[in-house]
Order: structure tokens, then C-alpha cells, then sequence
């Protein structure tokens, strides 16, 4: 069968959105040495993917950067010559392709529209499965296995497999050492007992069991409780949990939040956090092009596919190298400055200079424009700066000369009159008439 042959089948066999149910519980994992040593040991899905959606779910460190992780692609601008109409699909295809970076997997769906066009959906991820390193899903009840022609999935090595070992270390801490919360429990306790008989050990020892929070324990009056303590402290612990919470952002988006920076070097640390943060959001928009090309070339199309990554934060430095380089004769030309800043070609391009050095021609000049430029005006030109002065005189205060000046010349420009004032100031201060 030929590509076109194939491809009109698959379409002619599309079926309306698939609607799935919930993965079941029993699918779920925990999080334990074993479960990480597997995912890390394996780096297959079957034992990643519910690793991750685990993590994700349970450590709120963790879902917050994953959600600004593919956030900060899928709220971008971007732009593609398939026309409006694929605009859903390539959202999807976009949103699938970082979420694969993110978490190592993504599916979707091909379906047919209402309008009888091709449709893309990006499966959630609390509808998959895996049994035997393959995606399932349950459709109506049926279990159906995802794969082509009318799933795609999308593959790439996961950011969170990095962050496994210090996820698990953080929450084993929290589980062991959460001081803080001591209102669910009590520490370890330690009794003496100031009689030696059998019922009143037993009824210290009831006491000692009833000790939880909101309920109390009695003892006699010479009987001692003591409570049992580790050596490390709560600053340490919080410490702890910041410098994990610290590295899971730096790994997952290459920055710290502000709260997590030491007050020491946090100007210097944001800015190279700030670099990191840009480079891999190059990479991941790199990574959805290629997927959305990819997709449609598949199917004879060139999307050509342009994400609008926050070059705003760069114009500023660019504009200044510019304004630097046009002194020694160097400047764009209207193609190229319309792609190095992201604008529309414009429709006169007579003011741009298009070489560098460029001899200027002379303009051509009419008998009305030799007139006015030959003429000499120096008489008309004396009276003006007489006028000017006698005002300066006559006031008291450089608000009187502004008002008076306005009132002589109701036509001029305003900042015309204050441009000559400040230059007759100057020349009095020079002059010492101030």
C-alpha cells in the first residue's frame, strides 16, 4: 500500500474522541527505595510513569515547577502556514511535546472532528496505564492498547528522573523527623515507674498508650516521663527541606525561587539561573518543532512552526549594540531588521540606509526651495533675539519670561521657547550677567 493510500485510510477510519475512564487505584505506586531503584534502574515507563505521577501529586514542589515547566511554553504566541484552522491541533502537539521532556511520555490521540477534519488531543496523563511497557487505556470499560495509527506517543528522556533520589530523601525526612507537626503524635517517651508493683506498671503503661494528641495520660505523683529527642534541630530540618525544594527547581527549570536564594550572592545567583531558565526553554521549544514537523510531514505538510520565546527581555541588548555599531557606518537593512526584532517589513523603506558609508545624493531643488534657503534672514533673525531679551529683561522670575514668551509667540513650540531659554540662561551664567 502507498503512503497516500495509507494515509487516506487512516483518515477515512477516524473515529470521534475517544472517552476514557480513570486509571484505578491499584495502578498507583508508592514511593519507596525499591520503586525508585527500579525506575532508575529500568528507565522504562512501567515503572517511571506512575513513579512520576506519584511525585508530582504528592510533593508540591515538584507539580509547581512541572506546571511553570510546560506553562512557559504553552502560553507562547506562535505561528505556522497551515492556516487558523490547525491552530487546536498544534496547541496540542506543542503542550504533548514538553510534557514528554517533563516527564519522559506523552500520547495523542488522532479523531475526527465535527466538521469530518483531523483532530489532535493530548491524552491525560490520569488515563494511561502501562502493562508490559505499553500505554493502555480504558475506553467505556474496554481495554484498549494505544498505538498507531490513531495514537502517537512521544517520547524523550524524562527531566524528573533526575530528581527521584532527593524527592525520596526529602519525604523520607519529612515522614521520620517532622518536628514541627508534633500536634499528630509525640516522640518516643521513657517512664519511671516510682512502685515496683505489677498493676501500677500496667496502668502507667495504659497511660503511656492514651498519651496522643488531644487526649491526656494519668500518673502518680511520683512517677517521670520523659520525652526522647533526637540530637538534630528544626533549623536544620528546614534547612534540609529548602536545599531539596532548591534543587528540584534548578533541575526541572534551571532557577530557585527567590525565598530559597541565601541572602548572600542572590543577585549574581538569579541572573545565571535566569540564563539556565532561558536555555532550556530554547530546548524545549526546539524539541515541540521538530515534533509538530514531524507530525504533519507525515502527512505531505510543512508547518513551519515559530514559537515567540520571550525575545522582548533581548531587545534592549540588541537595540544597544545596534546604537553602537551605527557610529562606525554600519546599519540593517528592512529585511533584516524586521526579522531581528520580530516586525513587519515596512512599506516605505526610504529612510533606511542600506549600505554602510553610503554617499549622500543632493536633493533636487526647485526655484521655491532656493528661494526660501538663499534667503537671508538675518535682519528678521536680530529682531527675534531683541524681542527675546527685552522679555528677559523686563521680567523677575524665569516664570514671568515663560509667560510672556507664550503670550508673544501664541504660535510657537513649546519646547522651542524652553530649549532658548535655557540657552540665554547658559549664556548669562557664562557672560556673568547671573
Amino acid at each position: 500500500m502507498k503512503k497516500t493510500d495509507a494515509i487516506k485510510y487512516m483518515l477515512g477510519s477516524l473515529r470521534p474522541r475517544g472517552d476514557y475512564s480513570k486509571t484505578d487505584i491499584q495502578n498507583y505506586s508508592e514511593l519507596s527505595s525499591g520503586k525508585i531503584r527500579a525506575a532508575l534502574l529500568t528507565k522504562n515507563q512501567q515503572e517511571m510513569f506512575s513513579v512520576f505521577s506519584l511525585i508530582e501529586d504528592k510533593d508540591s514542589s515538584v507539580g509547581a515547577e512541572c506546571e511553570k515547566r510546560i506553562s512557559s511554553i504553552t502560553n507562547k504566541f506562535f505561528t505556522h502556514s497551515l492556516g487558523e484552522d490547525e491552530n487546536e491541533n498544534i496547541e496540542e502537539l506543542i503542550k504533548a511535546s514538553v510534557e514528554a521532556r517533563v516527564f519522559g511520555f506523552s500520547l495523542i490521540e488522532l479523531y475526527l472532528k465535527d466538521d469530518a477534519s483531523l483532530g489532535v488531543s493530548k491524552v491525560d496523563r490520569e488515563f494511561i496505564r502501562f502493562e508490559e511497557n505499553k500505554p493502555h487505556l480504558n475506553v467505556k470499560g474496554k481495554d484498549v492498547v494505544a498505538k498507531p495509527p490513531f495514537y502517537i506517543s512521544i517520547t524523550a528522556k524524562p527531566v524528573l528522573l533526575k530528581v527521584l533520589w532527593i524527592v525520596y530523601a526529602k519525604h523520607y525526612v519529612l515522614s521520620q523527623y517532622l518536628k514541627f507537626t508534633e500536634f499528630l503524635g509525640v516522640p518516643p517517651l521513657i517512664g519511671n515507674s516510682a512502685s515496683g508493683d505489677e498493676k501500677v506498671i500496667s496502668l502507667m503503661a495504659e497511660a503511656f498508650k492514651n498519651l496522643r494528641s488531644g487526649s491526656y495520660g494519668v500518673f502518680g505523683p511520683n512517677d517521670t516521663v520523659k520525652v526522647l529527642e533526637g540530637r538534630g534541630s528544626q533549623a536544620d530540618f528546614m534547612e534540609f527541606v529548602r536545599y531539596c525544594d532548591g534543587e528540584i527547581a534548578k533541575v526541572i527549570n534551571g532557577s530557585v525561587l527567590s525565598s530559597n536564594i541565601s541572602s548572600t550572592g542572590s543577585f549574581a545567583m538569579s541572573k545565571v539561573h535566569d540564563y539556565n531558565r532561558k536555555e532550556i526553554l530554547a530546548g524545549d521549544v526546539k524539541f515541540a518543532a521538530r515534533e509538530v514537523q514531524n507530525f504533519y510531514k507525515t502527512f505531505g505538510k510543512k508547518a513551519d512552526l515559530n514559537i515567540q520565546i520571550e525575545k522582548d527581555s533581548d531587545l534592549l541588548q540588541r537595540a544597544q549594540v545596534l546604537s553602537i555599531l551605527h557610529p562606525m557606518g554600519y546599519q540593517m537593512s528592512p529585511k533584516d531588521m524586521a526579522k531581528e526584532f520580530d516586525l513587519p517589513e515596512p512599506v516605505n523603506n526610504s529612510n533606511f540606509k542600506l549600505e554602510k558609508n553610503a554617499k549622500e545624493k543632493r536633493l533636487f531643488l526647485d526655484e521655491i526651495d532656493k528661494a526660501a534657503f538663499s534667503a537671508n534672514t538675518k535682519d528678521e533673525e536680530a529682531q527675534i533675539e531683541k524681542a527675546i531679551l527685552d522679555i528677559v529683561k523686563n521680567a523677575d522670575s524665569f516664570e514671568e519670561v515663560y509667560e510672556n514668551m507664550l503670550q508673544a509667540f501664541p504660535g510657537a513650540d513649546i519646547d522651542a521657547i524652553e530649549d532658548t531659554l535655557e540657552k540665554i540662561i547658559a549664556n548669562a551664567h557664562i557672560k556673568g550677567m547671573l
